[in-house]
């Protein structure tokens, strides 16, 4: 009896033993698993970012802060962030270091890279980084509508409040300073706020804030992950993060996961599958089918027996904090681009309109005059002169023909004075073209970039196509202006365009002299068609029915408090000649083509 009693406690013995091993092993597995995981997604992070530099290029590159983050969309990004913690940037591009942290089951995995970036343009082939579509400096209040249109992950930044009562589609984030609020018809992906956040309607992919947020109405929610309250009285959300208190104050409101810091007060009558509260749990009411954990007390109807909560006292629900938004104040001035204009429009001391051309075949470099000639016994308009007189006649024969008026009879720059400027006819000479002062633009087919020293405003109907967008055809090869092209954008031996930064805008207003801003205000006139980007150094206007193909930014340099846009705007960023890259407005071209990035060296942390 002895022996069998003893070989039985062996085995025993053997078999606990087994099983120990067997359970740490899994428990080993599990966590390799889970790190392996982790690694995985943090490296794939880190592709991302590399993506995301060469897809903007090294000019906005360069504008990377420490504590500029990187947002990146659809699930398989879930648990992945980026942060720059050092940016150094000099005459050949930047050298940013970046945090890669990423989590699973558990499981958290932080890589630092380096990466250098040098070059011009955007390019490289393809890219996976996000549009900038519209970057604005002062708050937002949008009554009307702004459609986008095959931007991929397009991203809408503003330095300060958004007020949506409006719509906007097609739009995957909208990054703010401020509050958000959105009252309209929205559906966006993924809002990102350093201040509160409220929604009474629309459908959002993830919402996160440094503040609290606020829901009623329809609104719908996959994600809220907020630093401080939230109070949910829309109609769902998937799952919610609040570093502060939960209410669910709408007894039909549909939410599956709550984890809080707080405590949890709910009148929802749906089930909550998840809840992990720091605090208390309320229920007002009878309430749903509650499953989870709690670290203070729970109350509830003891008569609900779906309601399933333990109480683990000093319960501890690990939140990652919401990290700030930055979005870079952007500069807009018309004078850095003097030099790159094929034509600028000045008047003299005589007040003669004088415009200096540079890079136009046929025309030597210089400064000519803009005056009329006799042709076939009758007085015709818009040629450049090396002299004329008191009348305005060229005293010498026409170097060129740079404008067509309504008929050879009109002017197109009748009435104009000094810094007003009024364009009136049926085309322009293609290239870069600067105005001293304001621009009025009548309706017409351009294929210019237009950049002013003040304001610009366009009547109805008016189209103007950018350098970049236009092409090499109606650049180089323009039938109204034969043989005057912009022979910089222009490589004939070839047969294409060679694209220059200030080609891909169309639209540039405002100006410092001697440290002062002034103009900036741009206006565009109803069924405005516009391909390349608006750069307004103050504020932005549309009157409705404007389709702009390019970027919009708004610096809000001058007296301008914000920007209401009232009217329906689309951007349409489909099919995009390969000439044109609508982010990238630097005042020079780079010598480095297209941009490059590296990878200098990893390390885990």
């Amino acid at each position: 009896m002895l022996t069998v009693l003893l070989v039985g406690m062996s085995l025993s013995a053997v078999v606990f033993n087994a099983m120990n091993k067997v359970g740490g092993a899994q428990e080993a597995a599990q966590t390799l698993h889970a790190v392996t995981q982790a690694q995985v997604k943090a490296w794939n992070g880190a592709e991302w970012v590399r993506q995301y530099l060469l897809g903007v290029g090294a000019a906005e590159a360069k504008k990377l802060q420490p504590g500029s983050t990187f947002t990146f969309g659809g699930s398989a990004a879930s648990g992945v962030s980026a942060q720059v913690v050092s940016a150094v940037a000099d005459a050949s591009g930047s050298t940013l270091t970046v945090n890669v942290a990423a989590s699973s089951g558990g499981a958290v995995s932080t890589v630092q890279l380096v990466y250098r970036v040098e070059g011009g343009a955007a390019g490289g082939g393809g890219t996976s980084g996000p549009d900038q579509v519209i970057t604005l400096s002062k708050d937002l209040n949008l009554s009307g509508s702004v459609t986008v249109n095959g931007g991929k992950n397009a991203v809408f930044n503003v330095k300060g409040n958004v007020t949506l009562t409006g719509s906007v589609a097609g739009i995957e984030t909208v990054n703010a300073t401020g509050k958000v609020t959105a009252g309209g018809s929205q559906a966006i992906q993924t809002i990102n706020a350093n201040d509160d956040v409220s929604l009474s309607n629309g459908s959002y992919g993830t919402v996160n804030t440094l503040g609290n947020v606020t829901t009623s109405g329809g609104t719908t929610v996959v994600v809220i992950n907020a630093n401080k309250a939230v109070t949910f009285a829309g109609s769902s959300a998937t799952t919610i993060n609040a570093i502060g208190n939960v209410t669910i104050s709408n007894g039909g409101s549909k939410v599956s996961n709550v984890n809080t810091q707080g405590s949890l007060l709910t009148k929802t009558s749906s089930p909550i599958a998840s809840l992990l509260a720091q605090g208390n749990l309320t229920v007002d009411g009878w309430g749903g089918p509650i499953q989870g954990k709690v670290g203070g007390t729970a109350s509830y109807n003891a008569s609900n027996k779906d309601i399933k909560v333990s109480v683990v006292p000093g319960l501890k629900v690990p939140i990652t904090p919401v990290s700030a938004v930055t979005v870079t104040q952007t500069k807009v001035d018309a004078y850095d681009y003097r030099s790159a204009a094929n034509y600028a429009f000045d008047f003299d001391a005589q007040n003669r309109i004088v415009v200096t051309v540079n890079n136009v075949a046929s025309i030597p470099n210089g400064t000519y005059f803009l005056g009329s000639t006799v042709l076939n016994g009758s007085t015709v308009y818009n040629y450049l002169c090396t002299a004329v007189d008191g009348s305005g006649r060229c005293t010498a024969t026409p170097v060129a023909k740079i404008c067509q008026g309504y008929s050879d009879q009109n002017s197109c720059f009748a009435g104009s004075s000094k810094d007003n400027w009024l364009l009136n006819g049926t085309t322009l000479a293609p290239g870069v073209v600067w105005f001293k002062g304001k621009l009025t633009a009548g309706n017409g087919i351009y294929y210019n970039s237009f950049i002013a020293s003040g304001d610009i405003e366009t009547s109805g109907s008016h189209s103007t196509t950018a350098v970049n967008y236009a092409g090499y055809a109606k650049i180089c090869q323009n039938g109204t202006f034969s043989g005057l092209y912009p022979s910089n954008f222009c490589d004939l031996s070839a047969g294409k365009l060679t694209p220059s930064p200030a080609g891909n805008i169309a639209f540039l207003a405002g100006g410092y002299v001697n440290g002062v801003f002034s103009g900036g205000q741009i206006k565009l006139g109803a069924s405005n068609a516009v391909y390349g980007s608006v750069l307004a150094g103050d504020t932005l206007t549309t009157s409705g029915s404007t389709t702009i193909h390019g970027y919009i930014t708004v610096a809000n340099q001058g007296s301008g408090t914000s920007n209401n846009w009232g009217n329906s705007t689309t951007i349409n960023l489909s099919n995009l000649p390969s000439t044109f890259t609508p982010g990238d407005t630097s005042t020079t071209p780079s010598s480095g083509g297209a941009t490059t990035v590296r990878v200098l060296w990893t390390r885990y942390l």
